[in-house]
């Protein structure tokens, strides 16, 4: 393997220095093909005066949509430089299980260290850091290796398409991607003449199906025991028994 200088690594991962990076993370950000199904984590790590050391992270959906944070209390054990990759590392394990992280095709992960980042693209171990580097790169192999088994694979005929109607196929499909009459969505094109919250005060989502008060009854009669929003927006989208229920959801709206 041939190893990289420092300065091919920095262009190869975007690392522009604080001078540029404000406009340059602007820029990105506000780049269409983030798209609004992919996920951006964001991370960090700090020790206070008495040496407590703690790393925390936040997840997006798109560019906007705030979807899960996390903070991990790591006591007086870790260096600081340490901290900041365990933010990173703990902060790709959620988005990676993430219940819609399926239907992405990419995940970001922007710590606020550039050397953080570095040691995360390279194989430039320390000794209190090789675990931690180890592990993030397992998660983003993981990632990889989870996005090339559908064109490797030989495809059948979804299912779906035997028993969904074309209309309520399109939403199904509409709710997996989140590329439809979502807040996100019409945020991302701008579309000022488009609704952006439901009825019942919430933004737009997928999820908003499962957690909406106005739907409840539309939910019903539900066909196995609910175990809460989380595993039935995963049941939902991302089965075909779930896909069965949701035409029929479909049917009665």
């Amino acid at each position: 393997m041939v190893r990289k200088n420092r300065t091919e690594v920095k262009k190869d991962i975007g690392a522009v220095g604080r001078t540029e990076g404000l406009d340059k993370y602007k820029e990105w950000v506000n780049w269409s093909e983030i798209g609004i199904i992919n996920l951006i984590v964001y991370s960090d790590g700090s020790m206070d005066e008495g040496g407590n050391a703690g790393a925390e992270y936040c997840i997006y959906r798109g560019p906007n949509t705030e979807i899960a944070c996390g903070k991990i209390s790591l006591g007086r054990i870790v260096e600081i430089y340490d901290v900041k990759l365990i933010g990173a590392t703990e902060g790709l394990k959620s988005a990676t299980n993430y219940i819609m992280a399926e239907f992405a095709t990419n995940v970001a992960v922007c710590p606020d260290n550039e050397e953080a980042i570095i040691r995360l693209h390279t194989d430039n171990l320390t000794p209190t850091s090789c675990k931690f580097i180890a592990s993030f790169q397992e998660l983003r192999d993981i990632w990889h290796n989870i996005l090339l088994i559908p064109v490797a694979s030989p495809r059948k005929m979804p299912e779906e398409l035997c028993f969904l109607t074309r209309i309520n196929l399109g939403l199904l499909l509409s709710a997996r991607s989140a590329n439809g009459d979502y807040t996100a969505y019409h945020q991302r094109f701008k579309h000022d003449d488009d609704t952006l919250f439901c009825e019942c005060g919430e933004v737009n989502t997928p999820e908003n199906l499962f957690t909406c008060r106005r739907l409840v009854d539309l939910r019903k009669p539900h066909p196995r025991l609910s175990r809460g929003p989380e595993d039935d927006i995963k049941w939902v989208y991302g089965t075909i028994a779930g896909a069965r229920t949701f035409g029929s959801w479909c049917k009665r709206a």
